[in-house]
């Protein structure tokens, strides 16, 4: 048999008011399911996001392909060529000939942007190699010697304000002056892009001529 005194009644009100769940606790819990919601939904949307942008990426390999312009000419050598290369924006092109010439030019307009000699020091050339971005080569020559050169485009940015003033227009695009060619970029500045050749040593490999290089 269970008594309930006035006593008991008064000290089970007391426990009961400190069960009473407290204002701010609710208030943070209410918080608390409104940011988890809100990040749920940025979460979503930065998905979908994601897929649009990866969408818009990918479609145009999707669709079809257009043919925007062609480009046809030939350039004078005075010796057949033995390599050719060009640089990553595919505007400078530069070719080696038999005799050591390396003539750089504007790929769009052909136009010659400057000349050098590699000296191969009367040797003939009997083969050739290079790497797959075609700026080091070796050359292979008749007497079983070979040399390493570099056949290169150095590419800096040139702000507005030094911009030579003596720049002569190649195309809507390009400029030359004294070897560079200079091409405008979307922050502003320019694209300075100088074509650069050089020349190593020689080595004899072997006692017969170089057939093959790799």
């Amino acid at each position: 048999m269970t008594v309930i005194s006035p006593e008991n009644t008064s000290k089970s009100a007391r426990d009961l008011r400190y069960l009473k769940t407290r204002s701010s606790v609710k208030v943070t819990e209410n918080l608390a399911k409104w940011i988890i919601t809100v990040g749920g939904l940025f979460v979503i949307f930065a998905v979908i996001g994601i897929m649009v942008f990866l969408f818009k990426v990918v479609a145009p390999l999707i669709g079809g392909s257009d043919l925007r312009g062609q480009v046809h000419y030939s350039i004078e050598l005075p010796s057949p060529a033995v390599w050719s290369t060009s640089d990553e924006f595919q505007t400078v092109g530069s070719v080696l000939t038999k005799d050591g010439l390396v003539r750089n030019f504007h790929i769009p307009t052909s136009k010659t942007i400057s000349e050098s000699i590699l000296n191969f020091e009367g040797k003939e050339v009997s083969a050739i190699g290079g790497t797959l971005e075609r700026d080091r080569i070796v050359v292979g020559f008749t007497d079983g010697s070979v040399v390493f050169a570099q056949l290169n485009v150095s590419a800096t940015s040139t702000p507005i304000a030094n911009l030579p003033k003596n720049i002569v227009k190649l195309d809507t695009r390009d400029g030359i002056a004294d070897g560079v060619i200079f091409t405008q970029v979307q922050t502003g500045d320019y694209r300075s892009l100088k074509p650069q050749s050089k020349l190593g040593a020689f080595e004899k490999v072997s006692d017969s001529a170089i057939i093959a290089l790799g």
